[in-house]
């Protein structure tokens, strides 16, 4: 099989050419269940995911504007809403026992794994509600938790035992439970925030983006000034400068180190918070705190000559060019860390094939507690795979043997363009922000002609290829092909 470049990109390994060609041929049905074959929340991905799938898609190489897949999920998941999601069949009680500690999308996608193998599943949150960042860090108006509130429930019909406010090191030990279950999986995110470093980053007026958007996700919406800059270059600096303007400030400037083509955020997010009246500064980064009587007054920033070194470490370096801006509230948005404290007393040094933590027989990690802040789908990978490491561990089986191992797939290959329509990138639908206190929605979903559109623009790359030559012409591929999409190319009197 030539493997699309979409496909082999994506973590999950959705096989996003299939389920877009589906799309443009009217297929859509089809399509969802396609997506759902390798991954079970696609109504959290068609909003959330990175689109790695993006970044490599040959019409973006030859074209510049790569086939919106993220979008395309999305329509399948909105237009088909009403239709319940195919669940496979779990498999005979095993009488096993497994735990996943931390409700986010690293353990949910474990849970639900382990659940469909058989064994008993309960997962545990700190938290009030599962659903961890997903829940308490993205925006009501870029992720309603409707959504997100369907796929939990789904795990709960399916027999997986969610229980919140269950903190480890306070209301369990993680000694104690790892001696009550036959496996457990630790997918406890970053849940602390990263810090300046700097003289008077505690004074008033100051906060940090994840205790900033969780005030506002648990109903008690933070206090913001009349001018706000916040500190940072990736998404989650654009969440929290257009949720400051939903809750009544007359200006939002955000700072990065980055230039930007640099930066980490989205071009399309980029472009939306800028619409809404966000100033991105690039290339500069603070230096000094100002501050008036204990609370914040502005900052201090030099420009930024270089962001990483010659080895692609973080590395920034600055210039001599200083300036100064005025502002009365200070967000700090420059990431997440991981903090074990008492939940793992032996390091955090884990097998990266199988996620088994060192010095344990039973224990795996999995999402941002094991890789440090990364994707949503990056997070739901690494659950799947320390999920797919208990399931053989309880069978008593290999871990590693063959995980390493693509397949029969073919990745290099000259892709025809002869297929892709020449229309241009279908602009995704934008809801603008009605001013303060407007937190519905903003990006919203093609309508049935605009995603035909953009899915006539994939160049379908991957194909069924005879790399061996070793086909006898037997042809019950041909025949037995569900969607008549084989056509074995034989002499027409050996047919």
């Amino acid at each position: 099989m030539k493997i699309a470049p979409c496909t082999k990109a994506c973590p999950l390994g959705v096989n996003c050419q299939g389920y877009v060609q589906l799309i443009g041929r009217g297929f859509e049905e089809e399509a969802l269940e396609e997506v759902e074959k390798s991954l079970p929340f696609p109504t959290i991905l068609g909003r959330l995911c990175s689109a790695p799938c993006e970044a490599a898609c040959h019409r973006r190489a030859v074209t510049g504007e790569a086939v919106s897949i993220r979008a395309l999920k999305r329509y399948l998941t909105d237009r088909l809403q009403d239709r319940q999601p195919v669940t496979p069949e779990i498999k005979a009680a095993t009488g096993k026992r497994c735990l996943v500690i931390g409700a986010g999308p690293a353990g949910m996608m474990a849970a639900y794994v382990l659940r469909l193998e058989g064994h008993d599943v309960t997962m545990i949150d700190a938290a009030a509600e599962p659903g961890g960042m997903l829940r308490w860090g993205v925006p009501e108006f870029r992720f309603p938790k409707s959504y997100l509130d369907r796929e939990i429930h789904r795990l709960e019909q399916m027999g997986i035992d969610i229980q919140c406010n269950m903190a480890v090191g306070l209301e369990v030990q993680f000694s104690d439970l790892v001696k009550q279950y036959d496996a457990v999986i630790v997918a406890t995110g970053c849940p602390e925030p990263k810090y300046l470093g700097m003289d008077n980053e505690n004074a008033m007026g100051i906060t940090h983006a994840l205790p900033f958007l969780i005030q506002m996700r648990a109903g008690r919406p933070p206090e913001v000034g009349r001018k706000v800059v916040v500190v940072g270059g990736g998404e989650v600096a654009f969440d929290v400068a257009q949720t400051a303007l939903r809750l009544g400030a007359e200006s939002v400037s955000v700072y990065c180190l980055e230039t930007r083509n640099e930066l980490l955020a989205d071009p399309h997010i980029v472009r939306i918070a800028e619409n809404e009246g966000v100033v991105l500064n690039t290339g500069f980064g603070p230096t000094r705190i100002l501050v008036r009587d204990g609370h914040f007054c502005g900052l201090e920033l030099h420009n930024c000559t270089r962001v990483y070194d010659e080895n692609d470490n973080f590395s920034p370096r600055f210039g001599d060019i200083i300036t100064t801006c005025e502002a009365d509230t200070l967000i700090v948005a420059i990431g997440q860390t991981r903090t074990p404290g008492g939940l793992i007393k032996k390091g955090l040094q884990y097998n990266e094939l199988t996620y088994r933590l060192e010095g344990y027989d039973t224990v795996f990690v999995a999402g941002d507690f094991a890789s440090g802040p990364a994707t949503i789908v990056e997070g739901m990978r690494s659950g799947r795979e320390a999920a797919i490491s208990v399931i053989r561990l309880l069978q008593g089986q290999h871990l590693s043997y063959e995980r390493a191992y693509e397949g029969p797939v073919v990745t290099e290959y000259a892709i025809s363009t002869d297929r892709g329509s020449a229309l241009e990138r279908t602009a995704i639908p934008v809801r603008h922000s009605k001013g303060p206190g407007d937190f519905h929605e903003v990006e919203q979903t093609f309508s049935e002609e605009q995603a035909a559109a953009e899915a006539s623009r994939c160049y379908s790359c991957g194909s069924p290829v005879g790399r061996f030559r070793t086909c006898w012409f037997c042809l019950p591929c041909e025949v037995e092909c569900p969607t008549d999409a084989l056509y074995v190319q034989i002499p027409y009197l050996l047919r």
